[in-house]
């Protein structure tokens, strides 16, 4: 956490086992315990060591140049001399490269946060994820590592509310305004700020719906779910009794949207994997596949 207070920082946040369904998240602040499980405590890998962050320096076994405020990447050298050794790519030891010539350790940041969004990564190692930390496999080739690292950055960007593409709203609100949030659910296409009756084991369908709520919310969005969490109806599960402000609402908004998106974006990338010989073959180089 020190290191995310430290400077600019992107964290990974996952779970080193977990009864829920496995889920990975990326911030630029610091999180609760909870943040991907109700019953698991999560973890959080920064990108980047900050100077007198941490609890010890770290710095004479850290090979990296410094970069920014002199941070260097939180990342395992042997798994960067793989990437290097399969794209032929030079590592710069602070943020991105061109992915031409170059690549930094923001690319190998949004390169993991792809695979981890991979369904057929999650479906092949669900057993895997549910007792241990992910694992994360080194690429194949360039043309792997460069297609998933650019998804990698829009999702990155999608989840941490940060991409221009929030900007095109896809759902409309009708109601009061600084409605008070009561029972939630969904139906129709509507997401319901007071339904008068939901059926939480359907997933918080509403079979009586309300008179306020926010219209072109579609089904998969709503049942989209990050670890344990349906994320649509927690975040205003945790709002029950309080009065959206304009604010509020746009910020939903913005969350309908990257869960829409990254629901396409998931599907894109099973189909890059897939072009690229699929699992597990897109992450062997030539000579790994012929052994």
């Amino acid at each position: 956490m020190r290191n995310m207070l430290a400077g600019e920082n992107i964290g990974l946040i996952t779970t080193r086992q977990t009864k829920d369904d496995w889920g990975a998240l990326a911030t630029s602040s610091i999180i609760a315990h909870k943040t991907c499980s109700a019953y698991d405590i999560n973890s959080l890998f920064p990108l980047y060591l900050y100077p007198g962050a941490g609890k010890a320096d770290r710095s004479p076994f850290n090979r990296w140049a410094k970069g920014r405020d002199g941070r260097t990447p939180n990342l395992h050298s042997g798994f960067i001399d793989r990437i290097a050794a399969a794209t032929e790519l030079l590592f710069v030891s602070d943020g991105s490269g061109d992915l031409q010539r170059t690549f930094g350790p923001e690319d190998v940041s949004a390169y993991v946060y792809a695979v981890f969004h991979s369904p057929s990564y999650r479906e092949r190692y669900v057993a895997h994820l549910k007792l241990d930390f992910p694992r994360v496999p080194p690429c194949g080739s360039v043309a792997l590592f460069r297609e998933l690292a650019e998804i990698g950055h829009d999702l990155l960007a999608l989840h941490m509310l940060e991409s221009p593409k929030l900007a095109q709203l896809i759902t409309t609100y009708t109601g009061p305004k600084n409605v008070e949030v009561g029972r939630v659910g969904w139906s129709d296409g509507t997401v319901w700020l007071n339904a008068a009756k939901t059926i939480a084991r359907e997933g918080h369908r509403a079979t009586k719906p309300g008179t306020a709520g926010l219209r072109g919310v579609p089904e998969e969005v709503w049942d989209f779910r990050v670890g344990g969490y349906q994320v649509c109806h927690k975040w205003l599960k945790d709002r029950k009794g309080r009065r959206l402000s304009d604010e509020d609402v746009a910020h939903y908004q913005k969350i309908v949207v990257a869960l829409n998106d990254t629901i396409r974006i998931m599907a894109e990338i099973d189909d890059v994997v897939e072009a690229h010989g699929g699992w597990p073959g897109a992450f062997q180089t030539a000579s790994e596949a012929a052994d």
